[in-house]
């Protein structure tokens, strides 16, 4: 009996770009449960016709790399091609899977307006579609709301560049910090992603200016050297880039194996909400509430109680209770579980610790108690949690056996 032949695919995508290393780890989930490939990366979008003539690659997945991509030459190849993270791409001749851009901003939008911040903004690049689709569902939103929006664009988005360069200079003493220092504050900020929100953040520290007192601040894509290198942590969205990888594997294993695939965009929008210190701000003239906070958020994971803030903020019971109902809507149990399954989502995200891991570092002493109230704030128990936001990581080897048997 002959040999299989290992299949070669060319994935373009940068590493430093929020659809590299996910991206992959998706795709190689696939493999793993179907056929295993020969994958081949590069980051390198001019050279790209010169390396698909060279590798003569059974298959293609493109996303966006550090220098620009020939897109209708790609388009117009014989090879079967799925696109990632390419609005601009051919949707008429093959598939384009994006994340759901619309949704990311309206979801920005719905957390900052949280804040309670006297005003709020979006900041993003010109004539780039990701940020212009994010961009007008968050400005629109925050207008139904009853509010004005501010917003600021810079160059268009160079994927791969470093964040001070070339913006650097320009967000320090140009037209954008200008922009900014004339804005009432606090201000809530959204920024078309995570590499744009450290740029303000650096800005920010330069013309001190206090995240989040200040500035509240939200990005986009949960890139680690990004949203952890700056303090505070950068709140962000994070995409569901590894079920794209796996989709857009399972697309690319059909079409090499005859079926093509239908052609037109697929937005994805299974995206999570990553809270961190950066927009952890209440626009609060009561100090015992803004020091009852601060408390919260600082012990959250260790078991504490109502009695604990109380004693630390030097208030009664009733007067902590009244104060939490007069200015959030909430007593304060209810703010410290709610605070405590928000640990616990980002935990269950970016972690595989066990449950009752997860619920001794959110507090509980109870991991039966911590799975009953995360059921009640999220309708899911937390391992259909993790599941539902890492579906790559999870898929049944069942279907994988229909895919291979296609």
């Amino acid at each position: 009996m002959a040999k299989r032949r290992i299949k070669r695919v060319l994935v373009a995508a940068t590493d430093d770009t929020p659809l590299g290393v996910p991206l992959l780890d998706g795709i190689t989930a696939f493999t793993k449960q179907t056929e295993p490939w020969l994958i081949c990366p590069t980051n390198n979008g001019e050279q790209l016709l010169e390396i698909v003539e060279h590798l003569k690659p059974d298959g293609m997945i493109v996303a966006r790399v550090s220098s620009p991509l020939p897109i209708e030459e790609i388009a117009a190849l014989d090879t079967p091609c799925v696109f990632v993270g390419i609005s601009e791409a051919r949707p008429d001749r093959h598939p384009v899977l994006i994340g759901d851009h619309p949704l990311i901003g309206r979801t920005g939008a719905h957390h900052l307006l949280d804040t309670h911040a006297i005003s709020y903004g979006f900041v993003g690049y010109q004539d780039t579609v990701f940020s212009e689709h994010r961009r007008d569902a968050f400005l629109e939103e925050i207008r139904n709301r009853g509010h004005s929006p501010h917003h600021f664009d810079f160059p268009p988005f160079v994927p791969g560049t470093e964040p001070m360069n070339p913006y650097g200079r320009e967000a320090t003493s140009g037209p954008f910090a200008k922009w900014l220092l004339g804005l009432p504050r606090p201000i809530a900020l959204m920024a078309a992603n995570d590499q744009l929100a450290h740029l303000i953040a650096l800005a920010c520290i330069q013309m001190q200016l206090r995240i989040p007192e200040d500035v509240a601040l939200l990005g986009v894509d949960d890139i680690h050297r990004y949203c952890q290198t700056v303090f505070p942590p950068l709140s962000t969205i994070r995409a569901p880039v590894a079920e794209i990888g796996w989709e857009a594997a399972r697309l690319l294993h059909e079409w090499m194996h005859g079926q093509r695939p239908e052609p037109g965009v697929r937005a994805f929008s299974n995206i999570e909400l990553v809270p961190r210190q950066s927009t952890q701000i209440h626009r609060v003239d009561d100090d015992v509430i803004s020091r009852a906070l601060v408390f919260i958020t600082e012990n959250i994971e260790r078991h504490f109680t109502v009695l604990d803030i109380q004693k630390h903020v030097g208030a009664s019971r009733r007067t902590l209770e009244l104060r939490f109902q007069e200015v959030l809507g909430r007593s304060p149990l209810v703010e410290i579980r709610r605070q405590r399954i928000e640990h616990a989502k980002k935990l269950l995200a970016g972690t595989m610790d066990p449950v009752q891991r997860i619920a001794a570092r959110c507090g509980f002493n109870s991991t039966t108690r911590f799975c009953i109230v995360f059921r009640e704030q999220t309708g899911l128990r937390p391992l259909a949690y993790r599941r539902k936001i890492n579906p790559a990581a999870h898929r049944h080897k069942s279907a994988a056996a229909e895919l291979v048997a296609a």
